[in-house]
C-alpha cells in the first residue's frame, strides 16, 4: 500500500509542474489530454499490480497449508512405516524367537487352499527358504502325523524341522502356522526329511508317478480278475483257451508294471533320510 501512495504523489508531481506550466504558457489541449491518458494508464497499471500482489499473497497462503499439510502426511506415514517395519522384523532375540515369528508371519500371509501333500511340501519348501535366508538350517519332512508309518511311499503331509540349537530340532507346522513339541505330538519327529527343495521336488514328481502307475496297475488287476472269473465260468474249450491267453498277457503287463513301481519306490527312498524310531 505504501508503494501505490508513493507512486501516485510522483506521478501528481509528474503532473503538475506540467499543468502549472499549461497554465503559464498555454499547453494545447491535445497535449494536455495525452498527460491525463498517461495518468490514467500509470493509474490503472499500479491497481493491477496490487491486485496481483493480494492474489500472490492468498497463493502464498494457500501454498502454505498445502505445505503444512503434506508434512503432517509425511509425519504420519513415517510413523506408519516405523510400525510396519517393526511389525515385519521377524528376527528375534533367539532361534526359536525367530522360527516362531517366521512360521505365524507366513501363515498370516499365505492361504492353504486343500489338505493336499503337493499343496502342504510347497509351502514348507518356502518357509525353509526363508530359515535358510536368516542362516536356519532345517530339514522338510514328510510322513503321517496321524498314524506311524514305516513306508514312505504312504506320506500324506510335510512340514520342517528347524535346527533351534546344535542337534536339536523343532518342528514346524507350515500349514497351520504354528510350533509343535514333541511331547504334544511326536509323529512329528517321525518321517523321512530332504535336505533340500529340489530333493523335495523330485519326491513330488516321483510320487506322482507312481500313484498314476499304480491306478494303472489296479485297473490291469481288476480286468485280469474279471477274465479269471470268466475262464472259471466258462465250459467251452476254445473260449477257455483265448481268456487264458488274455490272462496270460495281462499278468505279464501286470508284472511289468509292478517291476517299475519297486525301482521307483527305490529311487523315492534314496532321496530321503529316515529321523525318528
Amino acid at each position: 500500500m505504501m508503494r501505490k501512495v508513493l507512486i501516485s504523489l510522483i506521478a501528481v508531481l509528474f503532473v503538475a509542474p506540467v499543468l502549472l506550466a499549461g497554465c503559464q504558457s498555454g499547453i494545447a489541449r491535445d497535449t494536455y489530454d495525452n498527460v491525463v491518458s498517461q495518468l490514467n494508464n500509470a493509474q490503472n497499471t499500479i491497481t493491477q499490480l496490487q491486485e496481483q500482489i493480494d492474489d500472490l499473497e492468498e497463493t502464498k497462503e494457500a501454498a502454505e497449508q498445502d505445505l503444512e499439510v503434506a508434512w503432517a502426511t509425511i509425519d504420519d506415514l513415517q510413523v506408519q512405516i516405523s510400525g510396519m517395519t517393526g511389525q515385519y522384523d521377524l528376527t528375534g532375540d533367539t532361534v526359536l524367537e525367530t522360527v516362531t515369528n517366521i512360521i505365524e508371519f507366513y501363515h498370516d500371509t499365505h492361504a492353504y487352499s486343500k489338505p493336499d501333500l503337493f499343496v502342504c511340501s510347497d509351502m514348507a519348501s518356502e518357509v525353509w527358504s526363508m530359515l535358510k535366508a536368516r542362516g536356519i538350517d532345517a530339514r522338510i519332512v514328510v510322513g503321517n502325523i496321524d498314524v506311524a508309518i514305516d513306508d514312505i511311499i504312504l506320506s500324506d503331509h510335510a512340514w520342517l524341522l528347524a535346527e533351534i540349537d546344535e542337534g536339536q530340532y523343532l518342528a514346524l507346522e507350515t500349514t497351520g502356522g504354528y510350533v509343535v513339541y514333541e511331547d504334544e505330538n511326536p509323529l512329528y519327529y517321525r518321517g523321512w526329511y530332504f535336505d533340500s527343495p529340489a530333493d523335495m521336488k523330485s519326491y513330488n514328481e516321483l510320487i506322482k508317478e507312481y500313484n498314476v502307475r499304480v491306478e494303472i496297475a489296479n485297473d490291469l488287476i481288476a480286468r485280469d480278475n474279471q477274465v479269471v472269473d470268466q475262464y472259471n465260468q466258462s465250459t467251452n474249450s476254445s473260449e477257455r483257451a483265448k481268456l487264458e491267453a488274455v490272462h496270460e498277457m495281462l499278468e505279464e503287463i501286470i508284472l511289468a508294471h509292478e517291476a517299475e513301481l519297486y525301482t521307483i519306490g527305490d529311487i523315492i527312498s534314496g532321496l530321503a533320510s529316515r529321523c525318528g524310531t
